[in-house]
């Protein structure tokens, strides 16, 4: 949306199966289907945090140190 709220552009997933995502194609169908929403998948599934399986932590490009870089990732949304 512009900043009069205004939906400015439309994101529609690609045509051409070269650029499509095999991960939504499969995996999050998969998801869907056996839990109704991905948002409902997201509630159920279990967590396997790589930060405490691998004893590390992330440090961003910002020279940040984080729990993990799933959180980095939602800095900037």
């Amino acid at each position: 949306k512009n900043e009069s709220g205004e939906v400015a552009r439309h994101l529609f997933p690609p045509k051409s199966p070269q650029w499509q995502n095999e991960a939504i194609l499969t995996g999050v169908h998969a998801a869907v289907e056996k839990y109704g929403s991905i948002e409902t998948y997201y509630d159920k599934c279990e967590i396997q945090c790589k930060v405490a399986r691998d004893k590390e932590v992330y440090i961003s490009a910002d020279a940040l140190a984080l729990p993990c870089c799933w959180l980095a990732g939602e800095m900037y949304r």
